[in-house]
């Protein structure tokens, strides 16, 4: 997913837009998008749709690099690390709204 991200990046860079500016218009945070941009985050369809608004593309024009890219073992790992951490802050965040309801 690296080129998507390095895709993705020079898109942005090249319309004149900042990290802060597009990571606003999609919805998510800056480091969220920035693990876009590395490569290690592949973004949804709805993120992907609002990024070539932003960026004035069609998404198939942000995806074509994708065409003869690979994903190694690696990539797929890395996605399952990010998602074990996205799961466990989401529980973390549950277990904490819950402990102050219950006044544990």
């Amino acid at each position: 997913m690296y080129k998507l991200g390095k895709h993705i990046q020079y898109l942005r860079e090249s319309s004149g837009i900042s990290v802060p500016e597009i990571s606003d218009i999609i919805g998510i945070s800056e480091k969220k998008y920035l693990l876009i941009e590395s490569g290690i985050t592949t973004p949804n369809y709805i993120q992907l749709k609002k990024i070539s608004e932003v960026v004035g593309v069609e998404v198939k024009d942000i995806t074509k690099v994708l065409e003869n890219e690979q994903i190694t073992e690696n990539d797929k790992n890395i996605k399952k690390i990010f998602e074990m951490l996205d799961n466990f802050y989401a529980n973390k965040r549950l277990y904490e709204k819950m402990k102050a309801q219950n006044n544990l």
